[in-house]
C-alpha cells in the first residue's frame, strides 16, 4: 500500500497567519484611519481659516471703497474743499465699522489748493485684524455751470420793467423774488420762483421754478487780485466823480502803464463815484467799490479778449446807461482817439487794424456782466448775458445777446465735481 504522507510542522506554520500580523495590521489600519481624520480636520481648519482671512480682506476692500467714494461726496458738496487743504496732498484717519481707514489726497502737480480744475488722487487704506486693503482712484474735475448761465438774464432779487420800457431776448429770463411790469413790453419768456405782476409779458410764463445757484461773493476780489492795477488817481476828477473815458483797453494797450496780456484790469473806487463812457475794452473790467451814482454811460464798445471770459465784474449797485449811438473815432465833441491800433483788431481778434482816426463801432457790451449789487439798467442799452445778485430794474430798451458771451464757462460761474476716470479705480497690492 502506498505511504501515507503526514504534514510536517514547518509546512503546517507556513500556512498559517501570525497573530501578531493581525494585530500590526489592525493598528496600521487605524492610524491611517486616524491621520485621514486629522488630515480631514486640518484642511477644514485651514479652510476656515483661509474663508476668513478672504472675508476680512473683502470687508476691508469694501471698506477703502466707501470711504472714497464718502470722500467723493464729500468734495462735491463742499465747493471750498481744496482751500482747507494745503501741499501736494493730505491725509485724514477715520474709523468704519471694525477696519481703521487712512484716506489721502493727492494732486499730481504737487499743489492741491492751486486748482479747482486739476486732477486728484483718491487713496484709501482699510486695515481690519487680519487684512489690510488698499484702493485707488483717479478723479478728474467735471465743470457744471450755475444754473444762473442758463438765463440772458438772471437776477437773484426781483426783475422790474418800468412803464414803456422794452426787453428783448431770445433765451428766458430769470429772477429768484419775481417779475413785475405794467406799460411793458417783455419779448422773453420769464421764469421765476417767485410770482408775476403786470400783463406786459409777450411769451411764456413760468412760477415755482426752481432756485438757480449764483456765484459766489469772492468771484470778483478772485478776479481782482489777478488783474492788472489802474490808479483811481490817474483818472480825472470832476465834482468828485472820476472819469474813464476816450481810452482803449486791451491785451496789448494801456494807457495807465503795462498792458495786461490777458486784458484784465482793475480800478479800486474807494466809495467815490465813477463814470465809464466813450471807450473800447478788449479784455475784462473790474470795477471795486463804486460810489453809489456809478455808471457805464454813452457809447461803448465791450468785447472779451478770451471767449467766454466776463467784460465786466462791479461788486457794488451800478448803473449802465448806454445810447444807440456808434462809438467815433471822430466824435462831434473831445478829441479824436484810434479804437483799433496794431494789436488790438476789430473784431477782436480776426479783424482789422488801422493808423486813422475815422472809424465806428457799435454802442454794445457783448459778453458776460456781473453785478455783485442790485443794477440799474436805462436808455438803449445793447448787452450780451447778464448775471445780478441783486434787484435788476429795467428801463428804456435793452437788447440782450447772451451768443456774445459763449466760449467756456468762466471760472467762479461753474461747479466742479471731481468724478471718478474712466478705469480710475484700482486695487493695489503690496
Amino acid at each position: 500500500m502506498p505511504p501515507t504522507l503526514t504534514p510536517t510542522r514547518s509546512s503546517t506554520r507556513s500556512a498559517r497567519t501570525p497573530r501578531g500580523s493581525v494585530y500590526l495590521t489592525i493598528i496600521s489600519l487605524g492610524a491611517i484611519i486616524t491621520a485621514l481624520a486629522l488630515g480631514s480636520l486640518y484642511t477644514a481648519a485651514n479652510a476656515f481659516r483661509i474663508a476668513h482671512i478672504e472675508q476680512q480682506g473683502a470687508e476691508a476692500r469694501s471698506t477703502a471703497e466707501s470711504a472714497i467714494r464718502a470722500t467723493l461726496a464729500h468734495m462735491r458738496a463742499n465747493a471750498t474743499w481744496r482751500s482747507s487743504t494745503s501741499g501736494g496732498s493730505s491725509t485724514r484717519s477715520l474709523r468704519i465699522g471694525s477696519a481703521e481707514v487712512e484716506v489721502t489726497l493727492t494732486d499730481p502737480d504737487g499743489d492741491l489748493p492751486s486748482s479747482s480744475l486739476d486732477p486728484v488722487v483718491i487713496s484709501a487704506t482699510a486695515t481690519t485684524s487680519n487684512a489690510k486693503r488698499i484702493v485707488r482712484v483717479t478723479t478728474l474735475p467735471a465743470i457744471h455751470p450755475l444754473g444762473c448761465m442758463s438765463f440772458a438774464l438772471a437776477s437773484s432779487g426781483s426783475v422790474s420793467f418800468s412803464a414803456f420800457s422794452t426787453a428783448n431776448a431770445d433765451v428766458n429770463l430769470y429772477s429768484a423774488a419775481g417779475f413785475s411790469a405794467t406799460l411793458a413790453t417783455v419779448n422773453s419768456n420769464v421764469y421765476t420762483s417767485g410770482s408775476i405782476s403786470g400783463g406786459s409779458y409777450r411769451s411764456t410764463q413760468l412760477t415755482g421754478h426752481p432756485s438757480q445757484s449764483f456765484p459766489a461773493a469772492s468771484v470778483i476780489t478772485d478776479y481782482a487780485s489777478r488783474a492788472t492795477k489802474i490808479p483811481l488817481n490817474a483818472l480825472p476828477s470832476l465834482l468828485g466823480t472820476r472819469s474813464l473815458s476816450r481810452t482803449l483797453l486791451s491785451p496789448t494797450a494801456n494807457p495807465f502803464g503795462d498792458p495786461d496780456p490777458l486784458g484784465r484790469y482793475v480800478i479800486d473806487c474807494a466809495n467815490s463815484n465813477i463814470n465809464i463812457s466813450d471807450l473800447r475794452v478788449v479784455g475784462t473790467l473790474i470795477i471795486l467799490n463804486p460810489g453809489s451814482g456809478s455808471s457805464i454811460s454813452g457809447s461803448v464798445n465791450f468785447e472779451p479778449a478770451i471767449p467766454g471770459q466776463p467784460v465786466l465784474l462791479v461788486d457794488k449797485d451800478f448803473t449802465i446807461n448806454l445810447s444807440s449811438s456808434t462809438l467815433a473815432e471822430t466824435p462831434l465833441v473831445s478829441t479824436k482817439y484810434n479804437y483799433n491800433p496794431t494789436g488790438t483788431p476789430y473784431p477782436y481778434a480776426a479783424g482789422a487794424t488801422d493808423s486813422d482816426q475815422a472809424d465806428n463801432y457799435p454802442s454794445q457790451i457783448n459778453g458776460l456782466i456781473f453785478v455783485r449789487g442790485d443794477l440799474t439798467i436805462q436808455g438803449s442799452s445793447r448787452l450780451g448775458q447778464v448775471i445780478v445778485s441783486g434787484r435788476t430794474s429795467i428801463s428804456g430798451t435793452l437788447n440782450l445777446n447772451p451768443s456774445s458771451a459763449q466760449g467756456n464757462t468762466p471760472q467762479g460761474f461753474y461747479n466742479v465735481q471731481m468724478t471718478p476716470a474712466e478705469g480710475g479705480w484700482v486695487n493695489v497690492y503690496q
